[in-house]
């Protein structure tokens, strides 16, 4: 692994544009992703603080920053979105470091785009917002040491070779029955949340059926207040013109009742009068038959 990482930074050192996709050509995800192809491992997707969540964990694993944890060569650093404007920062670890404590530790890195803009540089950093180093697992490096190292007319090498590659095939076979078990978990999981979102839709529909419901009963209760309320209006109404007319009628009763006083006295007196002329005609009648008076 050393003598690989070696080779690998006199190739790109104080070189720019670095990268295996258009995309991250530059950026210092592309020089740490052009390393993982050159150990011939599988691409690690995403931003730079992202890359911890989303390698191949048959081929690597994932050492977090604690005080007594300290990067490898060949492992690749992986910094907090404190760095990079958001995105964070990564880098490849060269094994290079000062160990006297952890708070004024620095270690060294092969990097690019830090400083934004630089080509490939060896760099001093602290451990400050790392995350962790994602390491290549020890039997791959081991097996990539052994097929660089071979000697094919030693047959002792060979079964050296061969035994690590058994080693290796076997533990691969383990990682994956459990990789394969896990899978298996994550689609049965997906599929319980396909069935339950599935439910959630019925029941969404079935809940907007219950609130259409519940709003034409509050419509009809609505309309119903409203009815109400214009027959209180038009009843209130009547009581009011009822009671106007009952009072008129008293007035006009009681106007009556003086009018009629008015007329009887009218009458009395008209009466009287009638009387008296009746009494006077008739007394000059009897004077004249009787030759009392002349007419």
């Amino acid at each position: 692994m050393e003598q690989k990482l070696k080779d690998f930074i006199n190739k790109w050192i104080n070189k720019g544009g670095v990268g295996n996709t258009p995309e991250n050509k530059g950026q210092c995800v592309g020089l740490v992703c052009v390393w993982v192809d050159e150990l011939s491992l599988d691409h690690i997707w995403g931003n730079a603080k992202d890359l911890w969540k989303n390698y191949n964990p048959n081929q690597f694993d994932f050492v977090l920053n604690t005080a007594d944890a300290y990067p490898i060569a060949g492992d690749v650093v992986v910094w907090n979105e404190k760095m990079g404007g958001g995105y964070g920062h990564t880098a490849i670890a060269t094994g290079v470091h000062h160990t006297e404590g952890k708070a004024t530790d620095w270690f060294e890195a092969f990097s690019q785009n830090d400083p934004t803009g630089s080509p490939c540089i060896l760099k001093k950093y602290s451990y400050n917002n790392v995350i962790g180093f994602i390491r290549p697992k020890k039997e791959l490096a081991k097996l990539d040491d052994y097929y660089l190292g071979i000697d094919l007319n030693n047959k002792e090498s060979i079964k050296v070779c061969v035994s690590t590659w058994k080693r290796v095939i076997d533990g691969e076979f383990v990682e994956k029955s459990k990789y394969q078990e896990l899978e298996n978990a994550i689609a049965n999981l997906n599929q319980q949340i396909s069935d339950l979102n599935a439910k959630n839709t019925i029941i969404n529909d079935e809940n907007k059926d219950l609130r259409d419901q519940l709003k034409d009963c509050q419509d009809k209760i609505e309309e119903g207040n409203i009815t109400s309320s214009t027959q209180s209006e038009q009843l209130l109404t009547l009581t009011q013109e009822l009671n106007r007319l009952k009072l008129d009628y008293e007035n006009a009763k009681k106007d009556f009742g003086i009018k009629e006083i008015n007329y009887q006295k009218q009458i009395k007196t008209l009466q009287t009068k009638y009387d008296a002329t009746k009494s006077s005609i008739k007394k000059l009648l009897i004077d004249y038959i009787f030759g009392k008076k002349e007419i």
